[in-house]
């Protein structure tokens, strides 16, 4: 119900590497931005972008003209994807001009569609997973610590980043500020969070289950697993609450072919 107008491009800046100069001539790029990736169907795909062309400007404003900052440091591609997102909230279509292969510049006009706002981001350093202002963190390090043995599978990893996007979709952030939060009224904020995480995994294509499980076994798993704290309920506790919104959600993804948890999630929370 927030969507904000988007492309489904991302991009990437070789300032990002502690050693730019070796990131450009791997990428074999002449500049410094280019295109990460690329959402499948997306107007961007349908354009006929694709990784790893390179960026020269968006609505004719030179990216080389957009100072650099330090190797590592994120600040030079926050701005330039500012201008992605200012032009298509302003005019809905946006101009990219892209290197080809061969040297050759092209112009693409794209026009947005509407599409989830919320950014994911991997920061630099620390080693929290945390939702802020509509973006889901995850830190460099987190989880980073645990012996082999009991380091996250991907599913499980999809679990906590479900749990993070949860928050966002949720409108935790504004309810917890509006609302005075005691720890109690966190608590039923990471228990929604949880329960949704397990709708968000299955239309993602995951078995919601290693999450649940993950929750089981985190408390005990290596040195970096989160501590028990009074925002949070116990980690069995939250296991079984996962568990027993599997067997809810997969009721409804039998009755009605889809898991829509804006129809049938069962909120906790309500917005005041």
């Amino acid at each position: 119900s927030d969507a904000t107008p988007q492309i489904g491009l991302l991009l990437q800046d070789v300032m990002l590497f502690v050693r730019p100069a070796l990131a450009r001539h791997t990428l074999a790029l002449s500049g410094d931005i280019a295109i990460a990736a690329v959402a499948q169907g997306s107007p961007a795909a349908k354009a006929g972008l694709a990784p790893g062309q390179e960026v020269v400007s968006i609505n004719h404003h030179s990216l080389s003209a957009v100072a650099a900052g330090k190797p590592g440091d994120y600040h030079r591609l926050g701005q330039i994807e500012a201008l992605l997102h200012i032009a298509l909230a302003r005019d809905g279509i946006v101009s990219l001009t892209v290197r080809d292969s061969n040297g050759a510049l092209r112009q693409f006009d794209i026009p947005a569609v509407p599409a989830c706002r919320s950014r994911f981001e991997l920061r630099n350093s620390g080693a929290r997973a945390e939702a802020e202002g509509g973006r889901i963190l995850i830190g460099r390090n987190f989880a980073a610590d645990m012996p082999a043995a009991d380091r996250l599978g991907e599913a499980e990893f999809a679990g906590v980043v479900a749990h993070e996007f949860a928050h966002v979709l949720l409108g935790h952030e504004a309810w917890l500020k509006q609302a005075d939060a005691t720890d109690a009224d966190i608590r039923k904020t990471e228990r929604e969070a949880d329960r949704l995480a397990v709708w968000l995994l299955a239309n993602a294509g995951y078995d919601p289950l290693p999450f649940a499980q993950l929750l089981q076994e985190w408390g005990a798993r290596g040195r970096n697993g989160p501590p028990q704290v009074a925002t949070h309920d116990d980690w069995p506790e939250r296991a079984a609450l996962a568990r027993t919104e599997i067997a809810a959600m997969q009721a409804i993804l039998l009755a009605h072919g889809a898991a829509d948890w804006s129809r049938d999630f069962r909120r906790e929370v309500m917005q005041r």
